[in-house]
């Protein structure tokens, strides 16, 4: 992103509002840091060639916010 880095984005949009997912879908493998991916709920890394995983990660998606509805109502 050129005007905010993605974490930097993450926490403004949990500011505003906390149960919006953030998934962070990345080239840059050995560039992202522990200290960055913890404003990011789930992360893959592209190229997605495989689609199951894909479809897993949505799948994580919906239980993370299926989970956080329940907990916060």
């Amino acid at each position: 992103m050129p005007s905010i880095p993605g974490d930097q984005l993450t926490e403004k949009i949990r500011g505003v509002d906390p149960s919006i997912l953030n998934i962070l879908v990345s080239g840059w493998e050995r560039r992202t840091s522990c200290k960055q991916l913890r404003h990011f709920d789930l992360h893959m890394l592209k190229p997605i060639e495989n689609l199951e995983e894909l479809h897993q990660m949505i799948g994580d998606a919906l239980r993370i916010r299926e989970r956080r509805h329940r907990t916060t109502g």
